[in-house]
């Protein structure tokens, strides 16, 4: 057998010998260059290359996938994985991306220490991991874990779950991992854990720091299931976000291999996971961690939560020796996963009933289209060709008859080289054709149907509410995003059947509390610049007063949107080619010299250090200003100034809505007062009626008040509040906060 292999995607000229001191020889999946490799283009007998090689070298996403089923190569980079692949990043695409050089040259690091033989490998075999089975053994264990407490020999511990369900009603807890000290952990079957373990595992929760990974998800499952609560903890999901914002793994497994030399410690339940679903013909996507025997997952448990110790002790220096980092971490991140936690138990409010009559609504609206479609003789002319229905949802299909039969222009091609039917190219087919129209309608409907209307009645629990996530740790910027049941942050606008379901409980409203023109008066604060700040102490309309300037109108700025809706809309438009498109060339800017300066100023700081602190303290790194491609680079500068804005209007959001859910839970509104989402600038509650006006007068105090200076004196930031039954019909009142209950009771 050979030593080493390495496999690019095609022929390159990469030099590898400028990174390897070993011997290699070198292949490619296909002779060619080819933008996108298929199985059906592959040129390399890949299991033959198995046979004759002790290791392979994987050089990108296509060949880590195909030769060595990997599914992420930038998460196993430098990294052996089934004791034979080593993937590894494109070398061309580190030039262009200075951010990936440093794990670059750790994987070249590695790799060379792997094949020299000298890479040092703990065994897993020495670890003192083990399950356990009968309650006698998890008291002693959770009471020898205790003593080392009360004899201040440990003062922190690592836990995990295992579940059944990614949902804390959907499925249960197979079994709690518990690490108090390297190279040690234990899984406890939950079959074992009796009233006893639990109340000794509380007592040991209520004495130490316990460290988890994905704290939010752990802490529902340990609260619904066994009434357990940490009252102490820290997270290295969270931690390891703080240290690295850019969207990416941080997930465990990723870390450990990353951060540790636990290596691929799941490898034989990944094993167990892939053959049974091969042997009973089942999707890897619906395999459960309930069908995986106890002595496969128990090691595997176990290790999570060793895992999870050593993460934490690598990543709490960094982070507790830098001021701003650690603030980002307390301030935003716990306390905004402790405030997640809460409102996603409280729940989306959905009318099942209604979701059901609006499926049978879009089911005769697309029998009406599809229709409409049988009217063209081309539908009924490709149908008896194929022998099959036209699929409007499949891309070969729409290309052929845009393309082939209609003869429509090519407007576009994907990566492949295909001709593109993506919405933004049928909506120029439509304009040519009615045809395309028809097609991008049911499309719509279909994906309103099971994407949002589908899932709200599949995933609405036994009260009526749909419990589904918002995470802190995936955007850049800092926004939240969604994720679970369905995504909140993505409910479509025109059609508001989706919204209409969600809909406030009889005697209660649903509320929307907006941010008004928020990045714009953030960039007002920041940059310092008084005429902008004018805007705002005027109390205009802000896109009004820009249109007025820019134009030259001589109506005021709150007449504009009423008498020059399209000026508004251009001078929309100019704000954002100023702000996020540092379009300095833009005459509007003059009239703002400061914030321009404020820009520039800006823009090199990103050039002189490649990364920027937020007002509240994340840190955005920016290393990808160094790339030679100009347009990245500038690409980057552009994110920069977006994250210095974007990320202060969001956290202003997420920071009142903290303190507005302690305040609930202090004053024990509970039962009247309930957030349920923060989607966009936007905080959703339902609110019982009697109490609405107190619940958004306080709600605004949190919002409007000055943190740390993010506000223009005696002019806080502006606010829309809506209201309605449902969030699909809630209805804006234009009046100053202190009137707007008032107004509420003339209304209703």
């Amino acid at each position: 057998m050979n030593e080493v292999a390495i496999v690019e995607k095609y022929p390159t000229t990469t030099n590898y010998e400028e990174y390897f001191k070993f011997p290699f020889d070198k292949y490619s999946l296909v002779s060619k260059k080819k933008d996108k490799v298929l199985v059906k283009d592959l040129e390399l007998d890949i299991d033959e290359l198995k046979k004759n090689y002790r290791y392979i070298i994987l050089v990108g996403a296509e060949p880590c996938k195909m030769v060595g089923k990997i599914s992420s190569v930038t998460e196993y980079q430098g990294y052996l994985v089934h004791d034979k692949f080593l993937p590894l990043v494109n070398p061309m695409a580190v030039k262009m991306r200075p951010s990936l050089e440093q794990d670059f040259n750790c994987s070249i690091n590695s790799i060379n220490l792997t094949i020299a033989g000298e890479t040092y490998k703990r065994l897993i075999d020495s670890f003192d991991i083990k399950g356990i089975t009968e309650t006698e053994d998890a008291i002693a264990h959770i009471q020898m874990i205790q003593n080392m407490v009360d004899n201040d020999k440990i003062n922190h511990i690592a836990c995990d779950t295992e579940t059944s369900d990614f949902a804390p009603r959907d499925g249960y807890v197979l079994g709690i991992s518990l690490s108090y000290m390297p190279e040690q952990g234990v899984y406890i079957d939950s079959m074992c854990i009796d009233d006893t373990v639990i109340n000794l595992l509380q007592n040991l929760f209520n004495s130490v720091t316990v460290i988890f990974h994905n704290r939010k998800f752990d802490a529902k499952m340990l609260s619904y299931h066994f009434g357990l609560k940490a009252p102490d903890w820290e997270d290295t999901m969270l931690m390891h976000y703080v240290l690295d914002e850019t969207e990416g793994s941080h997930g465990l497994k990723a870390l450990c291999i990353k951060y540790t030399d636990l290596g691929d410690y799941d490898k034989d339940l990944d094993t167990y996971k892939r053959d049974y679903c091969k042997q009973h013909k089942i999707l890897l996507k619906d395999f459960s961690y309930d069908l995986i025997p106890f002595e496969i997952i128990a090691p595997y448990a176990a290790l999570d939560a060793a895992g999870a110790l050593e993460l934490y002790r690598k990543f709490k220096p960094p982070i507790w020796e830098n001021q701003k980092l650690l603030l980002v971490y307390n301030r935003l991140l716990k306390q905004g996963t402790e405030f997640l936690t809460e409102i996603e138990e409280n729940g989306i409010p959905i009318n099942v009933e209604l979701a059901k009559s609006y499926i049978a609504e879009i089911n005769e609206e697309i029998k009406e289209l599809q229709d409409k479609l049988y009217e063209f003789n081309e539908v009924k002319e490709y149908e008896k060709t194929q022998g099959s229905i036209f699929n409007v949802n499949s891309p070969k299909q729409k290309a052929d008859m845009f393309f082939n039969i209609l003869g429509l222009p090519i407007i576009e091609r994907t990566a492949t080289g295909s001709p593109a039917t993506g919405a933004a190219v049928i909506e120029e087919l439509a304009k040519l054709h009615p045809l395309p129209r028809i097609v991008e309608d049911i499309m719509k409907l279909k994906k309103i149907k099971s994407t949002y209307l589908e899932k709200f009645i599949e995933g609405a629990d036994m009260d009526g509410r749909i419990r589904t996530n918002f995470n802190l740790h995936v955007v850049s910027s800092g926004r939240l995003s969604s994720s679970g049941k369905f995504n909140a942050q993505q409910l479509p606008r025109k059609d508001k059947r989706p919204k209409k379901c969600i809909e406030a409980r009889k005697g209660f409203k649903i509320i929307s509390q907006d941010l008004k023109t928020a990045e714009m008066y953030v960039a007002a604060v920041l940059s310092g610049d008084k005429v902008l700040q004018q805007i705002f102490i005027d109390g205009v309309d802000y896109h009004g007063a820009m249109a007025v300037n820019k134009f030259g109108l001589s109506c005021s700025p709150d007449e504009v949107a009423e008498l020059y809706p399209d000026l508004r809309q251009d001078a929309k438009t100019i704000s954002f080619e100023i702000l996020y498109k540092l379009n300095y060339r833009e005459e509007a800017l003059n009239k703002f010299k400061t914030l321009k300066k404020w820009l520039q100023d800006k823009e090199k700081e990103i050039h002189d250090n490649q990364f920027l602190y937020s007002h509240f303290g994340r840190k955005r790194r920016l290393e990808d200003v160094l790339s030679p491609n100009k347009q990245e680079a500038q690409h980057i500068v552009r994110s920069g100034i977006n994250f210095l804005v974007q990320s202060v209007a969001s956290d202003i959001n997420l920071l009142a809505a903290i303190d507005m859910q302690k305040w609930i839970v202090e004053n024990r509104y509970q039962e009247v007062m309930l957030i349920f989402g923060l989607v966009h600038d936007s905080i959703l509650s339902e609110v019982k009626d009697e109490c609405i006006e107190l619940y958004t007068e306080k709600l605004a105090e949190f919002t409007q008040m000055n943190r740390v200076g993010m506000t223009i004196p005696g002019h806080p930031i502006g606010l829309d509040v809506e209201i309605g039954q449902s969030y699909g019909t809630v209805k804006k009142m234009d009046t100053d906060i202190e009137n707007w209950y008032s107004f509420y009771n003339e209304e209703h």
